[in-house]
């Protein structure tokens, strides 16, 4: 048995991650897709997957559950990171190939490869839970009206 090169734990991680966005992607479909009555969406958990990148996209206390928040800093002047121009780029969520490389290289060891694969698996169950309870409550608003 020989030792996988670099390029292959890299696709290997990449193709991982893709996948648990793949997965977030479709719980952020279910959650943000409209039960029989408007219901609110929940307020928002900001979920950071790594250095840099975190989903919903809150800006100004409004989240957008659809987008994945990409903060990149490059510096002014070579070798001095106390100065430079931050970046923000939003993402939909459904571009998992676009975040995946990202999520891979802000990753410098298997520990966080594994945090942020797990805060990932994180935020999905919190869709997932919150998209049960919106359908709960709207269960309950048609039941209270008589709309049943």
């Amino acid at each position: 048995m020989g030792k996988k090169s670099d390029s292959g734990i890299s696709e290997n991680a990449r193709r991982t991650i893709e996948d648990a966005l793949h997965d977030l992607a479709q719980a952020v479909s279910a959650l943000t897709g409209a039960p029989r009555l408007r219901v609110l969406l929940p307020r928002p958990r900001e979920f950071r997957f790594c250095e840099g990148v975190c989903w919903p996209k809150i800006d100004d206390g409004t989240a957008d559950f659809s987008a994945v928040c990409v903060t990149s800093t490059f510096p002014l002047y070579a070798g001095r990171t106390e100065h430079g121009v931050t970046l923000h780029v939003a993402y939909n969520v459904n571009w998992t190939r676009d975040i995946s490389p990202f999520v891979v290289e802000r990753c410098r060891t298997p520990h966080e490869l594994v945090t942020a694969l797990h805060n990932i698996r994180a935020a999905t169950a919190w869709c997932e839970a919150r998209t049960a309870g919106r359908l709960r409550h709207a269960q309950e608003v048609s039941h209270q009206w008589g709309l049943e």
